[in-house]
């Protein structure tokens, strides 16, 4: 939602489509943005597509089985853009708290994703200056309103988009960082 919120007012001419497995939250989302924002699952994403699975992926079982699926709805050229949590040894009962599965690697983001059908142009991580917190979050018992984002004063919000958009130019050689994006495509078919 926040997405489709930000491209209403930043992308004109852009649309934005959701679909959404949870009862619940499909109906906040078609309360938000209309109806007929819905796509319908049975059709076909075309080529001039982008797709975002953004911290999705995380809580599908069978990920695999998931990305697979929408890779034979997507056209050749249109395009993913995914993000998930990194690094399994951060794991931590706050993961389970909000229902993930498991935490990736770039390589495991790569593999799952060409062995589903795609093509993957980048991975990288994001957000390094993160880090730190991984180890305290794991460490400290879990409750689930550890599992809500606390509110952040007008300062620290701009204090840490400051520090992101320093990491953020060297995200493609940060040897880590708390999330993973990718972007991938679904290629033509080959003849």
């Amino acid at each position: 939602g926040m997405l489709g919120d930000w491209m209403a007012t930043h992308v004109p001419g852009v649309r934005y489509r959701f679909e959404e497995l949870s009862p619940v939250l499909d109906a906040a989302l078609a309360a938000h943005f209309g109806a007929d924002a819905r796509h319908d699952p049975a059709t076909a994403i075309g080529a001039d597509t982008v797709v975002t699975m953004l911290d999705v992926v995380e809580h599908i079982e069978d990920d695999h089985g998931a990305l697979t699926h929408l890779a034979t709805r997507m056209d050749p050229g249109s395009t993913l853009v995914l993000t998930v949590p990194a690094l399994q040894w951060a794991f931590s009962s706050w993961d389970t708290e909000l229902g993930h599965y498991r935490r990736y690697s770039r390589r495991q983001v790569r593999t799952l994703l060409e062995g589903a059908g795609f093509e993957v142009h980048s991975t990288a991580y994001l957000f390094p200056e993160m880090l730190v917190m991984l180890p305290v979050r794991k460490l400290r018992p879990g409750s689930r309103s550890d599992v809500d984002f606390p509110k952040l004063s007008d300062r620290m919000n701009r204090l840490g988009y400051a520090v992101s958009h320093l990491t953020a130019r060297w995200r493609r050689i940060w040897p880590a960082g708390t999330s993973v994006v990718a972007i991938a495509s679904k290629p033509a078919a080959k003849p």
